[in-house]
């Protein structure tokens, strides 16, 4: 299995990675929008980099961010919870729209 990972390491970095830390947003799009987005990351992530720009997103929108349980896999992790908390976003957002 790491034999695989290694080898799938420079088109990862190619195609997920360096894509991903040189995107900028259009946050004047975005603002236009805020009152449908939701910002949300893993609470077991809140030291890394997607948590970390995440969080600056929705400061800068004005967005609280939404705290899910587990980590960057939190839908895999833990499931259950998952479902319980996004449920609970969904009700708890139900009709604002």
């Amino acid at each position: 299995m790491f034999d695989r990972l290694g080898a799938f390491q420079p088109a990862f970095l190619e195609r997920v990675l360096v894509p991903f830390s040189a995107h900028r947003p259009d946050l004047r799009v975005l603002r236009v929008l805020v009152e449908r987005l939701v910002s949300a990351a893993g609470i077991d992530s809140r030291k890394f980099l997607p948590c970390r720009t995440t969080a600056a997103l929705a400061m800068s929108l004005g967005l609280p961010l939404t705290e899910f349980p587990g980590g960057h896999l939190r839908p895999v992790e833990r499931p259950r919870q998952f479902a319980e908390a996004l449920i609970a976003l969904f009700d708890a957002h139900r009709g604002q729209a």
